[in-house]
């Protein structure tokens, strides 16, 4: 009897389907594995042909209808179809119907389109009574089927890839080339001949704006100084000016016609520059002037964005549903189900792709897309993405792509390391755009920080985490006094000081500034219902590590403070750039620890001169004193700033 039932819970444990339980042994090679638990329990069907997969809407095809519907669960008692319709104003057109399920606690709501469900669920975290209320997917049997045999494999190459997942090169033969051309030169169709921006003009533009341009001066085309000069469709034209854009800021007259010729393309152009626009509307224009026919479910996009963070990457991807609905747009990153990002590329296909590069790697190798149909790739933040540790995933997606495609790179930073990879990357073949003085070549040089913005550096002493605490909220309360809005990012550098810095901060401000805290941690709808509710009150001060540094656009955010400097210079001008965005006027402060930021006071020093700000005396006498002694050091601050009071002063007290 004991022979008898501990074969049956070996049998049971390892995954035999007659008793149920997946394999859980340790025995044997991972792929040996997979192919054991695939025989055994009939989960996944690698040989399946993409035949088998959807190439038609779900409003065509009748299994698919409930592919465009979203489940809202943990509604409350006597929720009203009013009340879901407020809780998403901005998707209130896409509703088709609602449908009640469970006395009022489960609602099913139904999209026009597997990609406004996912919109509504990138966006869709909301609070109703004090819950979280969440949004799922609901499909069809046989699409189910499908797509759980492709997120399967995902989730097995996420166990097994990790962060060194590879792909096999792709080699392209001249014949699959010729059988699918690409327009890369959309100039002749899209560029105004009549009342063109002529080389006068240009230099004249140029010149005002601070533009540098490195390239062949008979390639490089003239900016557009409107947007009839680009060729944009009425459509997204009607878009730009409804958001109250009329004429494109520097970075995009130069790179709009620069990409719409069909040249590769680097920009480089302070935060809060509009670099956004700058890539997304050539990208949407590349892909409707195409002449092959658009891509079909799994067979990959036609643009492709990658970019760091989830934040940016459902940033970008709102931009595009915003400016043009009729593009399939989709997003690819972690920390997300993937039932909800594999619907829409399995179901209507997707034009543009906003991904990031690890998880993208998942969904090439699980055959959910291809990227085979790319032509027209960007990178946004391209410093943080060749410096973060996913150069290596570029490079292998990169070797998936045709050779003739399109490759454009924007940053706020230019150093010479991530100038020579992204040479590389473009096999040197590039137009380098420059704004504000920031082309060099050879030695480095600091970024360069938007004059828009007010710094203020606040020395504190060693070692004092109240302190920081308390200068915190004397500047908010001071500020409250003086406006009417005082919304905050404060930002620290670890996750460990979050809720010790979010306690410290709610006992010192009270109930009027709500203190909301976002890091890496956090689910990604967890962190949008709290940028939904930090963007709603005009007090709120949100703590949060540098995964908000870059790229994320906070709305009319008017203060930033650094509650601890980050490391690199770099990502301090990246941290500061959350605010002062799009020509608005923008206020920061920096608490300076000798200690812990002595490497940082020449920088800080020099950017604010850059910047036609005058840096604290103070910073002076941290520079100084790496090469001479306390008195030398004060002495010389003395003679420069014309006063010894305030050194002596100081000193007198230190000691």
């Amino acid at each position: 009897f004991f022979f008898v039932v501990s074969s049956f819970l070996v049998l049971r444990d390892i995954g035999m389907p007659q008793w149920g339980g997946p394999w859980k042994g340790n025995w044997g090679s991972q792929d040996r594995r997979w192919e054991r638990k695939r025989k055994w329990s009939g989960r996944l069907d690698d040989d399946a042909p993409s035949s088998k997969v959807p190439n038609t809407g779900p409003n065509t095809q009748r299994d698919n209808v409930k592919a465009c519907c979203m489940n809202l669960r943990g509604l409350p008692e006597g929720t009203t179809e009013d009340t879901i319709r407020n809780l998403y104003p901005d998707f209130k057109d896409d509703i088709l119907e609602v449908e009640w399920k469970d006395g009022h606690r489960n609602v099913v709501v139904r999209y026009t389109s597997p990609q406004a469900v996912q919109r509504a669920f990138l966006n869709g975290a909301r609070q109703l009574d004090g819950k979280l209320i969440r949004a799922t997917p609901l499909l069809g049997d046989k699409l189910m089927k499908l797509i759980k045999r492709r997120i399967i494999k995902i989730s097995e190459d996420v166990r097994g890839g990790g962060k060194d997942a590879r792909l096999e090169p792709v080699q392209y033969a001249p014949a699959d080339l010729r059988a699918r051309p690409i327009k890369r030169n959309l100039a002749a169709t899209l560029l105004a001949r009549e009342g063109r921006c002529d080389d006068e003009r240009a230099m004249a533009y140029r010149k005002q704006h601070n533009i540098d341009v490195i390239g062949d001066e008979e390639e490089v085309p003239n900016p557009c100084l409107s947007l009839a000069e680009a060729g944009f469709s009425d459509d997204i034209i009607s878009s730009l000016e409804r958001q109250g854009i009329t004429e494109p800021l520097p970075i995009q007259a130069q790179c709009w016609s620069v990409l719409l010729s069909g040249h590769n393309c680097i920009g480089v152009a302070q935060t809060g520059s509009g670099k956004t626009l700058a890539y997304l509307l050539p990208a949407i224009m590349h892909v409707q002037q195409q002449t092959c026919p658009a891509p079909k479910a799994d067979e990959g996009p036609t643009a492709l964005i990658l970019a760091p963070t989830k934040e940016l990457i459902g940033q970008i991807v709102n931009v595009a549903w915003d400016l043009c609905p009729a593009v399939r747009t989709s997003t690819v990153f972690g920390g997300v189900d993937n039932l909800i990002q594999a619907a829409p590329l399995m179901t209507t296909g997707v034009d543009v792709l906003v991904a990031a590069p690890r998880r993208l790697i998942h969904y090439v190798q699980a055959q959910v897309l291809s990227l085979k149909c790319c032509t027209f790739v960007v990178l946004d933040e391209a410093e943080s993405m060749l410096f973060m540790g996913v150069g290596r995933q570029i490079r292998s997606l990169f070797s998936q792509l045709r050779p003739d495609r399109q490759i454009c790179a924007f940053c706020a930073t230019w150093s010479q390391p991530v100038q020579k990879k992204a040479m590389l990357l473009m096999e040197g073949e590039a137009v380098r755009i420059f704004i504000n003085d920031m082309a060099f070549e050879g030695a480095a040089k600091l970024a360069s920080v938007n004059a828009q913005i007010q710094q203020h550096i606040i020395i504190l002493p060693n070692r004092a985490f109240k302190t920081r605490a308390d200068q915190v909220a004397q500047i908010l309360g001071d500020k409250r006094q003086e406006c009417a809005k005082t919304q905050c990012l404060v930002f620290v550098n670890a996750r460990s000081v979050i809720d010790k810095c979010v306690k410290e901060l709610q006992t010192r401000l009270g109930k009027g500034h709500p203190v909301y805290a976002v890091h890496g941690g956090l689910p990604k709808a967890e962190r949008s219902l709290i940028f939904h509710k930090f963007e709603q009150h005009p007090h709120a001060v949100l703590v949060a590590t540098d995964i908000v540094a870059r790229g994320l656009d906070l709305k009319g955010l008017p203060f930033v403070i650094s509650m601890y400097l980050p490391s690199t210079y770099d990502a301090y001008v990246h941290r500061i750039g959350r605010t002062g965005r799009a020509g608005a006027v923008g206020e920061t402060w920096a608490l300076f620890e000798p200690d812990l930021d002595s490497e940082l006071a020449y920088k800080l020093k020099e950017g604010m001169r850059s910047a036609g700000q005058t840096p604290p005396p103070e910073l002076d006498l941290y520079i100084y004193r790496k090469g001479m002694d306390l008195e030398e050091a004060e002495a010389r601050v003395a003679r420069e700033h014309g006063s010894k009071d305030w050194v002596y002063a100081r000193t007198q007290k230190k000691r």
